[in-house]
């Protein structure tokens, strides 16, 4: 019968009830993948840490730093390896020449280390420090590891190191690091130097066109084909690029590097919920709002990942920044597309069949 269904009748409430225990799955979600991870996983930075020198070189022995200046990596093949911590006498790691590695516990490194920047306010249990014999743990078997060493980068998110002028359009070495890393290999000192370079910021136009022609290819699929072509265009569209961004970011990464969960649990929250949004068209008239509501994770994923627009080191380190930026620009466009084509479906015609 003509207008029953669309707002008063069982099956509307029993569908918007399902509509509401969606979104409230949703936002548990990501409120629960939003807390503090173990340690501050890479983000976009204009530093870079490199390696300047290793003394005495050694065979089998690599040393490299990750995500611009936010990891230290150290690969190791054949050699007895102990990497010290802070403080004078502190033994943070070991890695065994049959490629196991392990963090002493009672380290306060190793509880430093999970903060990107307030070494202060670590949380070091009372057990741990230079005078405590080491409570070793393994952690790896493959004779590499990643730590976020205070050593390699700048302690401060909002002052610059004091030569560094970020109005200057130009690289700039910011210092070389204060003292070289001493690693003991084999029982001998190796002393690991390194310097700390400010890049300066990268152009935000690729960002915002590929928001703009998000925008425009869902708008034009509203304009074309109506409110559901124009939500699965958007959507899809965001879905994939945001998760080919996710996956690359959280997958394959090397022993002690963790990844950031949030960006692809938005990115299923979208998909969920644009699902769900569709496959309610007809039942009710919130069906299409809660489709075009897909575009809300994919904006926040966006502000999430905001800081790759102009950054010029920007993770995952497989993908080139320049495609990280685009998908940036496409999932706010796209977003912004799929809220809009959502509000059209609420005043507009229903979703179509």
């Amino acid at each position: 019968m003509i207008g029953s269904g669309r707002h008063g009748d069982p099956t509307s409430r029993s569908t918007a009830g399902r509509i509401a225990r969606i979104v409230a799955a949703a936002l548990v979600a990501v409120v629960a993948v939003a807390a503090p991870a173990a340690a501050d996983p890479p983000g976009p930075t204009n530093y870079e840490s490199s390696i300047t020198g290793v003394t005495p070189s050694v065979d089998g022995l690599d040393v490299t730093v990750l995500g611009g200046d936010a990891f230290l990596q150290l690969r190791n093949d054949g050699h007895e390896v102990v990497v010290p911590g802070y403080d004078e006498g502190e033994q943070y790691l070991r890695f065994d020449p049959d490629g196991a590695v392990f963090v002493n516990l009672r380290s306060a490194a190793h509880w430093q280390n999970a903060a990107r920047y307030s070494v202060a306010d670590s949380e070091v249990p009372a057990d741990a420090g230079p005078d405590q014999p080491p409570r070793w743990v393994q952690v790896s078997d493959d004779g590499t590891w990643a730590w976020h060493d205070h050593r390699i980068h700048w302690m401060s998110p909002t002052t610059l190191p004091g030569d560094v002028d970020p109005t200057l359009d130009e690289v700039q070495v910011a210092y070389d690091w204060p003292e070289p890393l001493e690693l003991v290999v084999d029982g001998a000192t190796v002393a690991v130097a390194g310097r700390l370079t400010w890049l300066p910021d990268a152009s935000p136009v690729q960002a915002l066109l590929a928001a703009v022609l998000g925008l425009a290819l869902v708008l034009g699929a509203l304009v074309v084909r109506g409110p559901r072509t124009a939500i699965v265009v958007g959507v899809g569209v965001g879905v994939v690029a945001t998760g080919v961004v996710g996956l690359a970011a959280t997958v394959g990464l090397p022993p002690g590097v963790q990844g950031e969960p949030l960006p692809l649990v938005l990115t299923a929250i979208a998909a969920i919920v644009a699902v769900a949004g569709l496959a309610m068209r007809g039942r009710t008239a919130a069906a299409g709002v809660l489709a075009g509501a897909a575009g809300v994770p994919l904006l926040v994923w966006a502000a999430t990942q905001s800081g790759a627009v102009t950054a010029p080191v920007v993770p995952p380190a497989v993908l080139p920044a320049v495609v990280v930026r685009v998908v940036v620009g496409v999932a706010a466009g796209v977003g912004v597309g799929a809220l809009v084509a959502g509000v059209r479906d609420l005043f507009g015609q229903p979703l179509g069949p």
